[in-house]
């Protein structure tokens, strides 16, 4: 009975090692999944952490479709917090959000994301150069990316 109980001890340890060391995944709007340790594999990324709720992120969304040559600068993924898949549909239809966009759609779900950094509201964009956070802001503008991007 104590090796029963012993092995179930040890079985349990070893599985919460392994889920502990998984990665943690985020849904894509297409579907698919990615890992955070992905997302920051470009050496210069704009995390946009929004949801469907907030008008202040429509307009931000807004301004950004409108704008192609944002990914120039960095790789954008738009974080949307906790909220159902069939609510960000009904945004990325009814605002026309084009691929640009829509492609990049993470699903935060847990809130993990948001978690990570802190974010206390939205709409908020979080800079990243190699993996650290170089800026943050609470609005789109081009600006904003040369000056923290440098040109590079």
């Amino acid at each position: 009975m104590k090796k029963k109980i012993l092995l179930l001890l040890l079985a349990s340890f070893c599985l919460s090692i392994s889920a502990f060391a998984a990665p943690e995944k985020f849904e894509k709007y297409s579907g698919e999944a990615v890992t955070y340790d992905e997302i920051l594999s470009s050496p210069k990324v704009v995390l946009f952490l929004w949801t469907t709720r907030c008008p202040y992120c429509r307009e931000e969304l807004q301004k950004m479709n409108l704008d192609y040559t944002i990914s120039k600068y960095a790789k954008f993924y738009f974080v949307d917090i906790g909220e159902r898949r069939q609510d960000v549909e009904k945004v990325v239809k009814s605002m026309k959000l084009k691929e640009h966009i829509f492609a990049n759609i993470i699903f935060d779900k847990d809130a993990k994301m948001a978690e990570k950094f802190s974010i206390i509201g939205v709409p908020t964009f979080i800079y990243m150069r190699n993996g650290q956070v170089v800026d943050q802001g609470y609005y789109f503008d081009e600006s904003i990316l040369k000056t923290v991007f440098r040109n590079e």
